[in-house]
């Protein structure tokens, strides 16, 4: 994902259309930080997550 694609996110987008976009941009994000999904909720466990 380029810088360009990355300040995409600064737009406002209003409908459906805007979750899904966040929701691509969140992916393409822990693809690249290759973070595993998880379903903790809490701060905490997703910084032991991450680690």
């Amino acid at each position: 994902m380029s810088k360009a694609e990355v300040m995409l996110v600064m737009i406002p987008f209003h409908g459906s259309g805007y979750r899904c976009f966040i929701e691509t941009v969140n992916d393409e994000l822990k693809n690249i930080a290759q973070v595993e999904h998880s379903r903790h909720r809490c701060f905490d466990r997703f910084i032991i997550n991450l680690l």
